[in-house]
């Protein structure tokens, strides 16, 4: 953290989630000497007993006004302990050889939620950050116990692969999103009809500016252009953040002959329209698109950016687009000839790897398409209790 006039003291803002999807925010001092600030600078690990301490900030529009500045912060503070005196002081507590190794971390993040103009999309395929505060606590750190040596350091902020699933900042954005009363409500009435509807369902969530706890505005789709396999919702404005919509068991396809049993994922449709998404929304890497289906509730996110823009770029090219529409056809939905039809469970697997590994052409150096899918947690009643990336 710094500040205005430089005091030479190393300092955090810690954001805390909370399970109400609030925050509790507080001033994390360490209380070091040059020497050892440096160390923690060069990821040496220093003994901070005694030295760290918390300022609770109890300041209702404080959240608000950093998540509408801040652009993309997050990590966590890690408290490491290392029992019975058993450590090397030398290469640090990770190579702790005592049965009492332990080690808890609290992650902080902020997330930008975007601004500017909307543009409706034009490419050939269908067209179509949050947080409140509360209060803190203060450690000083040390042990009670005296063969028990504590060290706290500040680590990285993790990023993809990197980060412990905890603490990935899509899942804890994921969770405040879902968190909101508004779209829980709507999950759970889709989960309700998932195995009777014939036709796909939906609402999209625009995020009211300043409201605090989070609040968003329902956006219905279009009911003349929404049917069995398709949903149509009016264009996206800069600050929609969450898509939702059903995907049934059954359908009719084309709205004639026998209900036939649909994808329980995203489509090939639904992967361009998140493209389309986040360029709209002037690349908000915060926005969700969210589906229900029979195999449970599923999002997909933009992780990189730029791969994002480039694959929506392609894709706004016919004849990658035809490629695109062919192979995702062949690669995610339709077995072999001869072969049994895919299991659900087989294609949302088919689905994954296609995200992460689908190219333009041989020339292409990137894989996928910047997105990654990412399921609900629910218990024995349907009700979300955490998100994973499968």
């Amino acid at each position: 953290m710094q500040r205005d006039i430089e005091t030479g003291i190393l300092e955090n803002l810690l954001l805390s989630l909370q399970p109400d999807g609030s925050y509790k925010i507080a001033i994390i001092t360490y209380n070091t000497t040059a020497q050892e600030k440096e160390d923690i600078f060069n990821d040496v690990n220093v003994d901070l007993s005694n030295k760290v301490s918390s300022t609770t900030i109890n300041d209702e529009g404080l959240i608000t006004d950093i998540f509408g500045k801040a652009f993309d912060c997050e990590g966590y503070v890690v408290t490491e302990s290392c029992g019975c005196g058993v450590h090397n002081r030398e290469t640090g507590y990770s190579n702790c050889d005592a049965d009492c190794y332990e080690y808890d971390r609290e992650y902080f993040g902020c997330g930008s939620t975007g601004d500017g103009t909307s543009s409706s999309g034009t490419g050939p395929g269908p067209g179509s950050s949050t947080g409140t505060s509360g209060t803190g606590q203060t450690n000083n750190g040390g042990s009670n116990n005296p063969n028990q040596e504590d060290v706290t350091t500040v680590t990285p902020p993790c990023r993809g692969a990197d980060c412990p699933q905890e603490y990935n900042p899509h899942i804890i954005s994921l969770t405040n999103q879902t968190n909101n009363t508004k779209i829980k409500n709507k999950i759970t009435a889709l989960q309700v009809v998932v195995n009777s509807a014939l036709n796909e369902d939906g609402m999209q969530f625009d995020l009211i500016p300043s409201s605090n706890p989070i609040d968003f505005n329902e956006v219905e789709p279009l009911a003349d252009q929404t049917g069995t396999n398709h949903i149509k919702f009016p264009d996206v404005r800069t600050n929609t953040l969450v898509n939702l919509h059903l995907h049934p068991k059954y359908g009719l396809i084309e709205g004639i002959g026998t209900p036939q049993e649909l994808s329980p994922i995203f489509s090939d449709g639904d992967v361009y329209f998140m493209l389309e998404f986040f360029e709209d929304t002037n690349n908000n890497e915060d926005i969700s698109s969210l589906i229900v289906s029979t195999e449970g509730v599923f999002a997909l996110r933009v992780t990189d950016s730029e791969r994002a823009t480039f694959m929506k770029n392609k894709l706004d090219i016919k004849r990658h687009w035809k490629k695109f529409l062919k192979k995702f056809e062949q690669n995610v939905l339709a077995s072999e000839e001869g072969q049994p039809p895919y299991t659900n469970e087989q294609i949302i697997d088919n689905f994954i790897n296609f995200l992460n590994s689908y190219q333009i052409n041989n020339s292409d150096n990137g894989q996928g398409f910047g997105l990654t899918l990412f399921q609900a947690t629910l218990d024995t009643n349907g009700n979300i209790t955490g998100w994973t990336q499968p």
